[in-house]
């Protein structure tokens, strides 16, 4: 099983090289794909240096989920995982996410929290033993954030790409209460799981972004309207 790891970069802080560093932590095949929004040359040359396949907007941000889209476009893996480019992710990470979709599973998201450094290197501890991991439903939206998911290949392509009318904010709940609807029938095939946590700083690319909140709250009027969440 071959695994399209797709990962935006708005610019090159000591959280995105945190990720890059831990992403090595697993023993499964991966190829990775990084979408660089920025600017910096320097920046460019670092990040090509670090992954499989560099695509870039020429200093134009196009918001996250164009990234996704195209992350997963160029890929051809039988997964395509999205991450945040400021997460810690412990040993075995990816050997958790396969022991999903060797069952069949559609979709799943990781459990992400925030841990100061203690409480991760902690939890770091005790993930070693794929054999405990215990799964359970995922939340429903719009509970769900994707900070760090997958979904098979084949239900991404009979599904369509993540809608680009959002830019940084519920495109990727928006897109969770697509892949439910799609389970023809009704065995929810999505799990997520109890033990194997992820460590998520959380928007630190996203405050660098020009006119964010803003944009994220035009992308939940959107969201609101586009599921009849409105008054």
């Amino acid at each position: 099983m071959l695994f399209d790891v797709v990962i935006p970069v708005l610019y090159k802080s000591i959280y995105t090289q945190r990720t890059l560093r831990t992403l090595k932590r697993t023993n499964e095949d991966y190829r990775l794909i990084i979408i660089y929004n920025g600017k910096v040359p320097e920046e460019k040359s670092w990040l090509k240096k670090r992954c499989d396949h560099l695509i870039y907007y020429n200093g134009e941000n196009k918001g996250v989920y164009k990234a996704w889209n195209d992350g997963a476009t160029w890929g051809g893996g039988d997964v395509i995982l999205w991450l945040n480019d400021d997460l810690l992710l412990p040993e075995g990470w990816l050997e958790a996410f396969k022991i999903v979709f060797d069952k069949e599973m559609m979709a799943c998201p990781s459990y992400t929290r925030k841990l100061d450094d203690k409480e991760w290197q902690e939890n770091h501890k005790k993930v070693g033993d794929l054999t405990l991991l215990k799964w359970k439903p995922c939340a429903p939206p719009p509970q769900f954030a994707g900070y760090c998911f997958g979904v098979r290949r084949d239900v991404f392509e009979e599904l369509g790409p993540f809608d680009e009318r959002f830019r940084y904010w519920a495109g990727d709940a928006d897109y969770w209460r697509r892949v439910r609807q799609y389970d023809p029938d009704k065995r929810n095939p999505v799990r997520t799981n109890e033990i194997f946590t992820i460590h998520h700083y959380s928007s630190r690319s996203l405050v660098q972004a020009p006119n964010r909140w803003k944009i994220c709250k035009e992308d939940n009027r959107l969201y609101k309207q586009k599921w009849g969440l409105t008054k």
